[in-house]
């Protein structure tokens, strides 16, 4: 692995970040008055297409995910090292394993938990 191998993943990433919440854009989003002000400055952002048909807290969470995974997805596809990727991965499939646990300790379907990023073969054997 040489440093020129991460040389166009390094410049992707940079571009990305600078299309991230800004500090002024959380502000706004922490001091909204309503769901619906929430809704209408994250449509104004990138995050944009995700937020458009969000209407619930629920769907607002749907779209989160739905955001996360695409950003996974575009790190995976752009990193040279995918083993790299998967370090990042860790958190969400630790956090899958012990969402199974409390479901076997406490007989109890805890499915609306689980974190659907990149565990699918988890989440699949699972069921």
């Amino acid at each position: 692995m040489t440093r020129d191998d991460y040389i166009q993943a390094s410049t992707r990433t940079r571009v990305l970040e600078k299309r991230l919440l800004s500090r002024a854009q959380y502000d706004q989003l922490v001091e909204a008055k309503d769901m619906d002000e929430v809704f209408r400055l994250l449509s104004e952002t990138v995050y944009g297409p995700y937020f458009s048909k969000a209407d619930t807290p629920q769907s607002l969470d749907n779209a989160v995910d739905q955001a996360l995974k695409d950003f996974y997805r575009d790190m995976r596809s752009m990193a040279p090292d995918k083993e790299l990727v998967d370090i990042f991965l860790l958190k969400y499939r630790i956090h899958n394993h012990k969402v199974f646990m409390k479901e076997l300790l406490l007989g109890e379907d805890q499915s609306d938990v689980y974190m659907d990023i990149d565990d699918g073969d988890f989440l699949e054997r699972k069921e």
